[in-house]
């Protein structure tokens, strides 16, 4: 209870980007990927969000730097790896260089 009171604005808003990016994977998953990319899309932006605020007012701390680190590779590189694996599985790849499978 007593880290909740030392969170900042900032840190609630990387815990909303977390969530939106989890969330994110979780529609890929459920073959639902136009809200997926639009929950990652919005994880984006409060990601983007969190770390102006922060600067903003200052507010730095080493659990913030490391739950945007955490943050950053849930939603870039852990939803580009589903992303990729989603629609790698529903294409055809040699259809894609001409060639006949």
């Amino acid at each position: 209870m007593k880290l909740l009171t030392k969170l900042s604005f900032a840190d609630y808003i990387t815990f909303l980007s977390l969530s939106l990016a989890f969330l994110a994977i979780i529609l890929l998953l459920n073959n639902q990927p136009f809200w997926a990319i639009n929950a990652s899309l919005a994880s984006f932006m409060f990601d983007i969000l969190d770390g102006y605020i922060a600067r903003l007012k200052s507010s730095f701390s080493d659990f913030g730097k490391y739950l945007d680190s955490f943050n950053d590779v849930f939603i870039y590189l852990l939803f580009s790896i589903f992303l990729t694996i989603f629609y790698v599985s529903k294409v055809n790849i040699f259809s894609l260089f001409g060639w006949v499978s």
